[in-house]
């Protein structure tokens, strides 16, 4: 090979390395695993495991204007939790929950979970582990039949 044709060759590869390392190096934005818009819903394979038993089934999520309703259907079709989500206050308040989790002190952690998974589903994170109650939460995302 010749000298100028081996010096643009090297140029061309310093270059095509230096816009890569600049792409590569842009942060990357986590897509919020919340539904967005108005009216938006949003459907998930949800497990809650602790020491004791677990929870697992649906859970479904509504966008309403200023709130995220959402519920967690066992695999009876039995309403396990309701709950409603202000994503302006960064609260969460329980609408309702079944018979062997209606406990003032289990509500409390319930609570508390839920607002750190809200904060990791926007984040793109579908999972959360309470280190203190050894609680796993994890909400995997269910696609529609219809999407592609």
């Amino acid at each position: 090979m010749s000298k100028p044709m081996l010096q643009s060759m090297q140029k061309f590869l310093i270059s095509i390395s230096i816009l890569l390392f600049f792409l590569l190096a842009l942060p990357i934005q986590a897509q919020s695993l919340l539904p967005d818009t108005l009216g938006a819903r949003v459907k998930y394979e949800a497990t809650i495991e602790m020491k004791s038993g677990y929870l697992s089934g649906i859970c479904v999520m509504i966008k309403n204007e200023k709130d995220i309703k959402g519920c967690l259907f066992n695999e009876f079709g039995i309403s396990a939790l309701d709950f409603t989500y202000f994503p302006d206050r960064k609260k969460i308040k329980l609408d309702g929950v079944i018979k062997m989790l209606n406990k003032w002190y289990i509500k409390k952690v319930l609570k508390k979970n839920l607002l750190q998974l809200m904060d990791n589903l926007q984040q793109g994170i579908c999972t959360y582990h309470d280190e203190k109650y050894k609680i796993n939460y994890n909400f995997l995302l269910l696609r529609d039949a219809t999407e592609k």
